[in-house]
């Protein structure tokens, strides 16, 4: 798989202090390193708001700050940025690929009308279950690293790859 000489922004829901985020965009990144591709990561940080006036002040700084970049491929992280991405993403950035992680409510049907977009579906059960067994058991950090974000990550960006050719 070879991602090389690709733009690719990595938009995430939430800051890089959640946890979650930061272990994902450290599996993304470090996916991405491999392929030569230049890449890009923002935080929408829709867990200290998520307003209207928010958005839209989000949405202009982007467009002002990658406006001479063109996007092969944005990944989203959860819901929040999906939506953005989602909603947003072609008057602010153009046409791209769009690839998603971690996001629960979506209409599967309703994608087929998108066929630029695709992605790994979230699972609030598993992600509880997952923070759970952290919480409860700092040693078990190691082995649910390599098994859901090393696997997971992988998976995902090689998936992002055979649809993107």
């Amino acid at each position: 798989m070879v991602f090389s000489n690709y733009n690719i922004l990595i938009l995430h829901s939430y800051s890089s202090d959640y946890d979650w985020t930061k272990e994902l965009n450290m599996g993304i990144e470090e996916e991405l390193q491999r392929t030569g591709s230049t890449y890009h990561t923002e935080y929408l940080d829709a867990k200290t708001t998520f307003s209207p006036i928010y958005i839209k002040h989000y949405q202009d700084m982007l467009a002002e700050k990658y406006k001479d970049v063109k996007f092969d491929l944005i990944i989203s992280t959860d819901q929040e940025a999906y939506e953005f991405i989602h909603i947003l993403g072609k008057k602010t950035f153009g046409d791209f690929y769009h690839a998603f992680v971690g996001v629960e409510n979506i209409n599967r049907d309703y994608l087929k009308k998108y066929p630029n977009t695709f992605g790994l579906y979230g699972d609030v059960e598993i992600r509880k279950t997952i923070n759970q067994a952290l919480i409860n058991n700092k040693n078990v950090k190691n082995i649910i690293r390599n098994f859901i974000y090393n696997n997971y990550i992988s998976n995902f960006i090689s998936y992002s790859y055979n649809c993107f050719h």
